[in-house]
């Protein structure tokens, strides 16, 4: 019966790793931190494109009224050389008024090539981000596939052997068991094998007399720990 002790622990400790481990696929920190760049950089993207839509506003805004200025640099042209204005100091004026208008449209033109290179790097690096944020939107995904997976194979793990325990507790009598169990109360592992007369719980050294009971099927504590015996190969 001991030996069928000795296997219940055995189980028992494949259940606690296997729990362990699907506590961490439960957390999911890997899949986290992908989650938390992936915010960043969706709120990063929503910026880019925020100023991507203020600098195609202000071109807008800058090209209607480069419009407005060059058709009012028409109208000036057609009235200079329609004959209207007779004097000269009328056609100085129109003239340095052209000038004038001339370097407005200069001036906008130049303001409005600089936003749209703005515009540009915005979208270049833009296009960046989004590619980035594909990219690690696809690994989430790759990643919750794989955690899937895992638990249920970890699932199928714990269920087959939560049977194998109940079905050797079946078989150990009722009194093995509970002292098995009031040892596990204080210990991880409540069995103990016994090599060259040393207890692999402690590591002390096994009275010969325990040895001996033990070869005579009895069930033995060790005096020093108070972990069940088995002799290795038993």
């Amino acid at each position: 019966m001991v030996k069928y002790l000795f296997e219940l622990q055995e189980i028992e400790i494949n259940i606690l790793k296997k729990e362990k481990e699907l506590e961490v696929i439960e957390k999911a920190d890997d899949i986290k931190k992908y989650i938390i760049q992936d915010k960043k950089i969706r709120k990063y993207i929503e910026k880019m494109k925020s100023v991507q839509k203020k600098y195609k506003t202000e071109s807008k805004l800058l090209e209607d009224h480069i419009k407005e200025l060059e058709n009012t640099k028409e109208d000036m042209k057609k009235k200079l050389y329609s004959g209207e204005i007779k004097d000269t100091k009328g056609l100085e004026l129109l003239i340095e008024k052209e000038k004038r208008l001339e370097e407005s449209i200069e001036a906008y033109t130049g303001r409005m090539l600089d936003r749209i290179e703005s515009q540009e790097k915005v979208e270049e690096e833009l296009g960046k981000y989004v590619k980035k944020a594909k990219d690690i939107g696809a690994r989430i995904n790759e990643l919750l596939k794989e955690r899937k997976n895992k638990k249920e194979i970890l699932e199928k793990d714990l269920y087959n052997l939560n049977r194998e325990r109940e079905e050797i507790k079946r078989i150990i009598p009722k009194g093995n068991l509970e002292l098995y169990y009031s040892i596990k109360e204080k210990k991880v592992k409540p069995m103990a094998y016994a090599k060259n007369d040393i207890c692999s719980g402690c590591h002390m050294d096994l009275p010969i007399e325990i040895i001996e009971r033990i070869d005579k099927g009895n069930m033995e504590l060790c005096p020093n720990c108070r972990r069940i015996v088995v002799i290795l190969g038993e």
